[in-house]
Protein backbone atom coordinates (compact mmCIF):
# COMPACT_ATOMS: atom_id res chain seq x y z
CA UNK A 1 0.00 0.00 0.00
CA UNK A 2 1.43 3.75 -0.81
CA UNK A 3 1.10 6.36 0.81
CA UNK A 4 0.81 10.20 -0.85
CA UNK A 5 3.03 12.53 -0.26
CA UNK A 6 0.27 14.34 1.54
CA UNK A 7 -0.06 11.87 4.28
CA UNK A 8 3.95 11.75 4.71
CA UNK A 9 4.01 15.74 5.45
CA UNK A 10 1.30 15.24 7.82
CA UNK A 11 2.87 12.35 9.27
CA UNK A 12 6.03 14.56 9.56
CA UNK A 13 4.31 17.39 11.17
CA UNK A 14 2.52 15.62 13.83
CA UNK A 15 5.79 13.65 14.68
CA UNK A 16 7.88 17.59 15.07
CA UNK A 17 4.46 18.68 16.66
CA UNK A 18 4.30 16.04 19.37
CA UNK A 19 8.78 16.40 20.03
CA UNK A 20 8.07 19.51 21.39
CA UNK A 21 5.41 19.04 23.88
CA UNK A 22 6.47 19.82 26.81
CA UNK A 23 6.20 16.32 28.28
CA UNK A 24 8.71 16.92 31.95
CA UNK A 25 6.49 16.54 34.71
CA UNK A 26 9.36 17.08 37.25
CA UNK A 27 9.06 19.81 39.64
CA UNK A 28 11.87 21.40 42.52
CA UNK A 29 9.39 21.85 45.31
CA UNK A 30 5.68 22.90 46.32
CA UNK A 31 4.23 25.99 47.33
CA UNK A 32 1.54 25.71 49.73
CA UNK A 33 -1.00 28.30 48.96
CA UNK A 34 -3.65 30.04 51.72
CA UNK A 35 -5.80 32.31 50.40
CA UNK A 36 -8.11 35.20 51.82
CA UNK A 37 -11.60 35.41 50.90
CA UNK A 38 -15.39 36.35 52.11
CA UNK A 39 -16.35 32.91 52.81
CA UNK A 40 -14.26 32.87 56.06
CA UNK A 41 -12.78 36.48 56.84
CA UNK A 42 -11.82 35.38 59.83
CA UNK A 43 -8.44 33.39 58.47
CA UNK A 44 -6.71 32.32 55.46
CA UNK A 45 -7.96 28.76 53.90
CA UNK A 46 -6.07 26.27 52.07
CA UNK A 47 -6.34 27.11 48.28
CA UNK A 48 -3.86 24.55 47.34
CA UNK A 49 -0.37 22.37 47.30
CA UNK A 50 1.14 23.38 44.15
CA UNK A 51 4.49 21.80 42.40
CA UNK A 52 6.85 24.51 41.17
CA UNK A 53 9.87 24.37 39.29
CA UNK A 54 13.29 26.65 40.16
CA UNK A 55 12.41 29.00 37.01
CA UNK A 56 9.04 29.83 38.11
CA UNK A 57 7.25 27.62 35.83
CA UNK A 58 5.57 24.33 36.74
CA UNK A 59 3.93 21.63 35.68
CA UNK A 60 -0.01 20.92 34.92
CA UNK A 61 -2.68 18.19 34.34
CA UNK A 62 -0.42 15.61 34.21
CA UNK A 63 -1.26 12.07 33.22
CA UNK A 64 -2.62 9.47 36.36
CA UNK A 65 -5.31 9.26 38.47
CA UNK A 66 -8.11 10.29 37.76
CA UNK A 67 -10.54 12.67 40.60
CA UNK A 68 -12.54 10.51 42.82
CA UNK A 69 -13.91 12.10 45.46
CA UNK A 70 -14.83 8.93 47.00
CA UNK A 71 -11.15 8.41 47.57
CA UNK A 72 -10.95 11.38 50.17
CA UNK A 73 -13.96 10.70 51.84
CA UNK A 74 -12.73 10.29 55.37
CA UNK A 75 -11.08 13.59 54.78
CA UNK A 76 -14.19 15.82 53.85
CA UNK A 77 -15.12 17.08 57.24
CA UNK A 78 -11.80 18.57 57.57
CA UNK A 79 -11.89 20.40 53.93
CA UNK A 80 -15.32 21.64 54.49
CA UNK A 81 -13.29 23.59 57.06
CA UNK A 82 -10.02 24.23 55.72
CA UNK A 83 -10.11 24.16 52.24
CA UNK A 84 -13.41 26.05 51.20
CA UNK A 85 -13.95 26.97 47.66
CA UNK A 86 -15.39 31.03 47.66
CA UNK A 87 -16.89 30.42 43.89
CA UNK A 88 -19.18 27.56 43.45
CA UNK A 89 -18.94 23.96 45.30
CA UNK A 90 -16.40 23.16 47.34
CA UNK A 91 -16.21 19.60 45.45
CA UNK A 92 -15.88 21.35 41.98
CA UNK A 93 -12.35 23.41 43.91
CA UNK A 94 -10.62 19.95 44.89
CA UNK A 95 -11.59 18.43 41.34
CA UNK A 96 -9.75 21.29 39.77
CA UNK A 97 -6.96 21.13 42.55
CA UNK A 98 -6.12 17.21 42.06
CA UNK A 99 -6.80 17.54 38.41
CA UNK A 100 -4.44 20.84 37.55
CA UNK A 101 -1.50 19.98 40.71
CA UNK A 102 -2.26 16.95 42.78
CA UNK A 103 -1.64 14.38 39.54
CA UNK A 104 1.85 16.21 39.08
CA UNK A 105 2.70 15.73 42.26
CA UNK A 106 3.62 12.05 42.52
CA UNK A 107 1.19 11.51 45.41
CA UNK A 108 -1.89 9.37 45.75
CA UNK A 109 -5.22 11.52 45.52
CA UNK A 110 -5.95 10.82 49.35
CA UNK A 111 -1.74 11.51 50.11
CA UNK A 112 -2.05 14.87 48.49
CA UNK A 113 -4.94 16.30 50.42
CA UNK A 114 -3.73 14.66 53.31
CA UNK A 115 -0.59 16.40 53.05
CA UNK A 116 -2.19 19.78 52.52
CA UNK A 117 -4.54 19.26 55.26
CA UNK A 118 -1.62 18.41 57.61
CA UNK A 119 0.66 21.69 56.50
CA UNK A 120 -2.18 23.82 57.28
CA UNK A 121 -2.12 24.27 61.10
CA UNK A 122 1.99 24.64 60.65
CA UNK A 123 1.87 28.15 59.44
CA UNK A 124 -1.12 30.33 60.71
CA UNK A 125 -1.07 33.46 58.34
CA UNK A 126 -3.81 35.60 60.03
CA UNK A 127 -1.97 35.12 63.86
CA UNK A 128 1.32 35.98 62.04
CA UNK A 129 -0.02 39.09 60.65
CA UNK A 130 -2.18 39.81 63.60
CA UNK A 131 1.51 39.97 65.53
CA UNK A 132 2.69 42.07 63.26
CA UNK A 133 -0.86 44.43 63.97
CA UNK A 134 -1.39 43.79 60.16
CA UNK A 135 -5.29 42.59 60.04
CA UNK A 136 -8.00 42.51 57.14
CA UNK A 137 -9.49 46.56 57.39
CA UNK A 138 -8.80 47.97 54.54
CA UNK A 139 -5.90 49.47 55.44
CA UNK A 140 -2.63 49.50 52.82
CA UNK A 141 0.38 47.78 54.00
CA UNK A 142 3.68 47.19 52.24
CA UNK A 143 4.87 44.02 51.14
CA UNK A 144 7.83 44.17 53.20
CA UNK A 145 5.38 44.38 56.07
CA UNK A 146 3.53 41.38 55.28
CA UNK A 147 6.74 39.22 54.19
CA UNK A 148 8.39 40.03 57.25
CA UNK A 149 5.25 39.64 59.82
CA UNK A 150 4.81 35.93 57.96
CA UNK A 151 8.21 35.13 58.46
CA UNK A 152 9.16 36.19 61.65
CA UNK A 153 5.07 33.98 62.52
CA UNK A 154 6.22 30.87 60.69
CA UNK A 155 10.61 30.79 60.44
CA UNK A 156 10.54 30.70 56.76
CA UNK A 157 9.91 33.50 53.87
CA UNK A 158 6.82 33.47 52.45
CA UNK A 159 5.92 34.79 48.56
CA UNK A 160 2.72 36.49 47.92
CA UNK A 161 0.38 36.76 45.24
CA UNK A 162 -2.18 40.04 44.80
CA UNK A 163 -4.60 41.43 42.32
CA UNK A 164 -3.48 45.34 41.41
CA UNK A 165 -4.45 46.55 44.83
CA UNK A 166 -5.33 43.57 47.94
CA UNK A 167 -3.63 40.79 48.90
CA UNK A 168 -5.10 38.00 48.01
CA UNK A 169 -2.74 34.75 49.06
CA UNK A 170 0.18 33.75 50.85
CA UNK A 171 2.11 31.05 49.83
CA UNK A 172 5.04 29.29 51.87
CA UNK A 173 7.51 26.89 50.11
CA UNK A 174 7.85 23.35 50.74
CA UNK A 175 10.34 20.61 49.86
CA UNK A 176 9.69 17.50 48.24
CA UNK A 177 11.03 16.39 51.31
CA UNK A 178 7.46 18.07 52.96
CA UNK A 179 9.72 20.45 55.07
CA UNK A 180 9.57 24.25 54.96
CA UNK A 181 11.81 26.28 53.30
CA UNK A 182 12.18 30.10 52.54
CA UNK A 183 10.49 30.67 48.87
CA UNK A 184 12.58 31.22 45.94
CA UNK A 185 13.10 35.28 44.28
CA UNK A 186 11.23 33.52 41.66
CA UNK A 187 8.37 32.08 42.10
CA UNK A 188 7.06 32.19 38.68
CA UNK A 189 4.03 35.19 37.49
CA UNK A 190 0.96 34.37 39.43
CA UNK A 191 3.26 35.28 42.89
CA UNK A 192 3.16 38.52 41.89
CA UNK A 193 1.93 42.06 44.43
CA UNK A 194 2.92 45.70 44.23
CA UNK A 195 5.29 47.64 46.50
CA UNK A 196 2.21 48.47 48.75
CA UNK A 197 -1.57 47.25 49.14
CA UNK A 198 -4.75 46.75 50.81
CA UNK A 199 -5.87 44.09 53.29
Amino acid sequence: MKISSACLFLLGMMAMVMANMKTDNSFDYFVFVQEYTSVNSTSFTIHGLWPQRNDGSYPSYCPGQAWNENDIKSLLPVMDEVWVSDDGPNSDFWSHEWTKHGTCSTLKEEAFFQTAISLYPKFNIMESLREAKITPNGNTYTKTQVESAVEKGTGFQPTLHCNTTSLLEVAMCISKSYSAMNCPSDTGDYFVCPDSFTF
